[in-house]
């Protein structure tokens, strides 16, 4: 069974963003996969510097489409992604310095931060966005 498992719910019915958010969990998946399978440091280091690349690449469509559209809830919703961003970024520190590891806290943080903002925060801009496309 997949750490994170896909589901309609997790649909914000955007094609894009859905495609995207997958692309994420998929990432997840994998790492705790790589955690769960013993895969090392170098492995894991190197799906978490993806995920984190990827993250950022997500965030910028969904900040461009709130830009474009006039989202009214678009800078709370910029510092929530900007606090994930700090956040993945420290575990990464930490990790490269053998200051802490994957396993527990943090693959916890990415899954309930995940499905926690797009269940609750991303949900909320659907119908906005829709209407404005």
């Amino acid at each position: 069974m997949a750490f994170i498992e896909w589901t309609g719910a997790l649909s914000v019915g955007i094609d894009e963003i859905d495609g995207q958010h997958k692309g994420l969990v998929a990432m997840i998946n994998d790492l705790a996969t790589a955690v769960e399978e013993g895969k090392g440091k170098v492995a894991e280091a190197a799906i978490l510097e993806r995920l984190a690349a990827y993250t950022v690449e997500h965030f910028s469509l969904e900040e461009r489409l709130f830009a474009e559209r006039g989202y009214p809830a678009a800078n709370a919703h910029k510092a929530e992604h900007d606090n994930f961003v700090k956040r993945v970024e420290a575990f990464r520190a930490d990790h490269a310095t053998g200051k802490g590891n994957l396993d527990g806290e943090m693959l916890f943080f990415l899954r309930s931060w995940l499905t926690n903002h797009i269940s609750f925060s991303d949900k909320k801009y659907r119908p906005f966005l829709a209407r404005r496309a």
